[in-house]
């Protein structure tokens, strides 16, 4: 994969970071790991105003980066 690449992960029982490291040599690309603290296993369901913030962030700082701004 060699487009940008944004992971956002929540610490808990069932993802742990042995997780976060799989399939990483398959991302050639930018990568951002976030961490979301507390937001549980569905971070949009269980947090979705920090999960919408976050995703339209970097959204915004893609489009930023391709514009060069």
């Amino acid at each position: 994969m060699t487009v940008p690449v944004l992971q956002l992960y929540s610490m808990n029982a069932y993802i742990g970071p042995e997780q976060l490291i799989t399939g990483r040599e398959f991302i050639k690309g930018p990568f951002t790991l976030k961490r979301i603290g507390g937001a549980g296993h569905f971070i949009a369901r269980n947090a979705p105003d920090v999960f919408n913030r976050e995703v339209i962030k970097w959204l915004g700082d893609r489009e930023s980066e391709r514009r060069g701004n």
